[in-house]
């Protein structure tokens, strides 16, 4: 038996031309911007920088800097939503800050515990569930764009469909449904986590 390793459908497509119908190490990338517009652009960067992961990819570009994060599928576990990385729980919630005494709250209790930032709810409950909800979003548009270009290629005289040879529309179609399945679960647990926050 070929082993090819722990790898996702993007990299098995990537090294090796083909796709799995169902993989296990699939995972879905998600970018998300924090605008210059922002008037606590500076600090939220600054604050990230200084405590930002090596596991989060982060790129500036005119207008605003962007930070991605790779997702699996959640499985459920309480509060804890196993498959979203807590780098991108913690990014939202600075995204979100309204104030600097806020982001500052967020870096004193950092180093008051284990230096990592915002990995805790925030203290108020709506601006957790704000934060959050701004996620949502985020997975909503990202489902909606794949669910909708896993449409495109399953049309038969759609011009996505009739360009693309039948095994690279197969191995594009495997890896667009992989994704699609993580960002949903992603999507079930964190709709789930605010209505629980909400209700407490």
């Amino acid at each position: 038996m070929i082993r090819y390793g722990k790898y996702s459908n993007a990299m098995l497509a990537l090294n090796f031309g083909f796709t799995l119908s169902r993989n296990i190490y699939d995972q879905a990338h998600i970018w998300i911007d924090m605008s210059e517009q922002d008037p606590l652009y500076k600090k939220k960067l600054d604050i990230w920088e200084k405590h930002r992961t090596p596991k989060s990819q982060h790129m500036c570009s005119s207008g605003c800097a962007r930070t991605s994060f790779a997702i699996k599928e959640v499985k459920y576990s309480g509060n804890k939503g196993v498959g979203i990385p807590q780098a991108l729980r913690a990014f939202v919630r600075i995204f979100c800050a309204t104030s600097i005494e806020e982001l500052e709250e967020m870096a004193v209790e950092a180093a008051e515990n284990d230096g990592r930032l915002a990995r805790r709810p925030l203290k108020h409950a709506e601006r957790e569930v704000h934060a959050h909800r701004k996620l949502l979003l985020h997975l909503d548009n990202m489902i909606q764009g794949h669910s909708t270009a896993i449409e495109q290629l399953e049309t038969i005289d759609g011009a996505a469909s009739r360009s693309m040879h039948p095994f690279r529309k197969e191995m594009a179609k495997n890896l667009l449904a992989g994704e699609l399945q993580i960002l949903q679960s992603a999507y079930a647990w964190v709709a789930n986590y605010c209505k629980t926050v909400a209700c407490t």
